[in-house]
């Protein structure tokens, strides 16, 4: 979806979008500074194993 479908979409500011993307930009990074193991390893605590998982157990 372009930007403009989304912020008409959902009612959001195109300026405001861009601001929360680049803080989760930022977090994401962050995250993967603090967990640099190897995202297809299935003993990564923040692998696509676990984190799909946890999406599994939510209501």
């Amino acid at each position: 979806m372009s930007r403009k479908e989304v912020c008409a979409q959902y009612g959001v500011n195109a300026g405001n979008l861009s601001v929360k993307l680049s803080r989760l930009q930022v977090i994401s990074q962050t995250i993967a500074r603090m967990y640099p193991c190897q995202y297809d390893r299935m003993d990564c605590p923040v692998s696509k194993h676990s984190l799909a998982s946890d999406l599994d157990r939510l209501p």
